[in-house]
This record gives C-alpha cells, sequence and structure tokens, in this order.
C-alpha cells in the first residue's frame, strides 16, 4: 500500500496536499494525492493543521490516502489468513501480522493501518464520487485504533469548547449532539465535532477532548434552524439523507483541537426554553457506554473502560434540555462550561 501511495502521489495530475499539525499531543500528518480527494475529504481534516512538535518532516503519526481514479493506481489485493475478521452491511475488517495491521475494505475505499507506527495509508476509487458520509469522517471504522495508537479513545460524542476548557455532549444517535454543537458553533463557540470525538489525558493528567473532523452532517428538515449558515450546506448528488456541513470552509476561527473536559451533558431536544439541571455519574456512564454502541467497535480494552469510569465520576454531569432558540442553547452551554471552569 505505501509503495502504492507513492507511485499515486508521482502519477496524480497535480502534487499531493500535504498538512502537518498536532493530535493529542503528538505530531500528526495528512498526505492526499489527487486535487478532487483533497477538495473531497481535506476539509473534515485541514483544522488540525499546524505547526509539528519536532519540526521533522515524516515524525509522528500520519494518514496517506490516493485517489485511484486521478492516478490510475489500483489497490494491491488483500492478502489471505487474516488473524480475525468482522464484517457488516458494505464493509469488512480484517486484522494481519498478529495484529499489528489492520485492514478496513469497503466497496469505494482500501484502508491499512499499521497500530504499532500510528500510519494509515489508503485509497478511494474515485474521489468525484465520495458522498456526504465518507466527506465527513473519510476513516470510518479504523480511527478509533488510530487514536488507540496515539493513546487516545474515539468514543461516539460532541464536544465544544470556549477558552481551552469544554464540554462533552454524550448520548445515543438522535438525542441532539448534532443540533446542540452546531447551535453552540452558530452562538460563536468552539466546534470540536458532533459525533466522533477523542478523550485523553495530557501530561498534568487532566482529562481532556480532542477533535477528529471538522463536519457535522445534518437532516435537510433542520438547517432552517441555523440562518447563519445559509448557504454552506452541501447536498450530494445522488441525494442522500443528509446534508453536509465543513466549518472550516466559513469559521476556522470557531474550531479546535484540544480543550480540557470541564463538564459532561446528556442532551434531549425538547419543545420548550433551555434547561440543565446536574444529574449522577452513573446516568452519564450510561449514556456512554449502554446508548453509543459505537464505542464497543472493536471491544474496549480495561484501561479504556476505566477512563470513562474517571470521566464520569470525576466530571460534573448535567441533563441539557435542548429549546427551540439556538442562541438560548449557545448561551446555556457557554455559560455551563464557565461555570465549571472557574
Amino acid at each position: 500500500m505505501r509503495r502504492r501511495f507513492e507511485e499515486a502521489a508521482t502519477l496524480a495530475p497535480a502534487a499531493p496536499a500535504r498538512q502537518t499539525g498536532i493530535l493529542a499531543g503528538r505530531d500528526f500528518s495528512v498526505t492526499l494525492a489527487g486535487s478532487a480527494l483533497a477538495a473531497a475529504v481535506g476539509p473534515s481534516l485541514a483544522h488540525l493543521a499546524g505547526k509539528a512538535l519536532s519540526g521533522a518532516p515524516d515524525s509522528g503519526a500520519g494518514v496517506a490516502l490516493w485517489d485511484c481514479a486521478a492516478a490510475g493506481i489500483a489497490p494491491p489485493d488483500v492478502p489471505g489468513g487474516a488473524d480475525w475478521i468482522a464484517a457488516g452491511e458494505g464493509w469488512r475488517v480484517t486484522s494481519h501480522g498478529q495484529g499489528r495491521y489492520l485492514c478496513e475494505e469497503r466497496p469505494a475505499s482500501l484502508l491499512w493501518l499499521d497500530r504499532r507506527e500510528a500510519q494509515l495509508v489508503g485509497c478511494f476509487t474515485d474521489a468525484r464520487n465520495l458522498g456526504c458520509a465518507d466527506r465527513a469522517r473519510p476513516l470510518q471504522r479504523v480511527m478509533s485504533e488510530l487514536c488507540r495508537s496515539l493513546g487516545i479513545q474515539e468514543i461516539h460524542a460532541a464536544l465544544i469548547g470556549k477558552q481551552g476548557r469544554g464540554v462533552l455532549l454524550v448520548g445515543a444517535g438522535g438525542r441532539g449532539k448534532t443540533t446542540a454543537s452546531l447551535d453552540a458553533l452558530h452562538g460563536g463557540l468552539q466546534f470540536l465535532g458532533d459525533d466522533s470525538v477523542a478523550i485523553g489525558e495530557d501530561g498534568a493528567n487532566r482529562l481532556c477532548g480532542y477533535s477528529l473532523y471538522a463536519s457535522a452532517r445534518v437532516r435537510p428538515q433542520q438547517l432552517s434552524r441555523w440562518p447563519g449558515f445559509h448557504g454552506q450546506w452541501q447536498f450530494p448528488a445522488p441525494p442522500e439523507e443528509k446534508a453536509l456541513l465543513l466549518p472550516h470552509t466559513f469559521a476556522p476561527q470557531n474550531l479546535a483541537c484540544g480543550v480540557q473536559i470541564a463538564a459532561l451533558a446528556i442532551p434531549v431536544v425538547a419543545r420548550r426554553g433551555v434547561r440543565i439541571e446536574r444529574t449522577s455519574g452513573l446516568a452519564a456512564f450510561h449514556a456512554l457506554v449502554d446508548e453509543s454502541r459505537d464505542n464497543r467497535r472493536f471491544g474496549m480494552t480495561a484501561a479504556e473502560f476505566r477512563c470513562l469510569s474517571r470521566l464520569t465520576r470525576t466530571i460534573p454531569c448535567f441533563h441539557l434540555e435542548v429549546g427551540d432558540d439556538p442562541a438560548e442553547v449557545a448561551a446555556a452551554i457557554g455559560g455551563l462550561i464557565d461555570r465549571e471552569a472557574a
């Protein structure tokens, strides 16, 4: 895969788009070969760009992707003899090399992860045909294992920040995480993700949240809620059930890569005003583990279980009723961060 990528980077009509930065305190780079691929998936990862810690161009973790149609380079066949296999509708994940390598196969993409080196290399059949789901979260299932290689844990949650502190929004799909996080972005707070983020400890053993993708997907009937985003939505062809928003393209100043977690909130959309009330850590833990099946995509290690336990035992937890007024929701989330960070 690495050799095929290097060949594709040479043959693609345009030079590869490369950015370096930091993810969870480690050097991190993204290289995209093919202009259509860079335009399709680059905006969801562009907020991670910045000055690398080491200054070395090839240090740290990395993602390298190519567009098969642009370069004329097909991926190699996936070898047999996998350590284990997991499969679902439209995808297949296999482990190789005594667990060192993880491969995800889908009809339009192939991704390989070297877990030990935190290096991912992959390809898309034709970036011109990518739907909103791939544009929003191009690394799909292997992102959780890439996070493990970086010493952090991907979780199914949203994350909102303000001045280095943040609130983690947890719960099952459809509970209001995307609505509340876009209300916050619309109101000027920092957006770190609406569905897939990571948690871990910083050098001072503080629990922190990290952005993985700067993207959000929303059903078309909800779009009128955020007039400030008018003209920023992307609608796929053929039509999909959700439209795509890429905040990096119009509000990069409202994106952040990481925050210290000051509070957890379990949102629920309610047809009345905003209300925040304290709840138990047990309720938040249930929302994180039982209601969020994505946390168990490839199982959960004992260390990850302990991290979630510590998170819900030591961080204040709340119920958040998300009302009809986005400005009120943003003000309430901002006020909660201020109070708990004080």
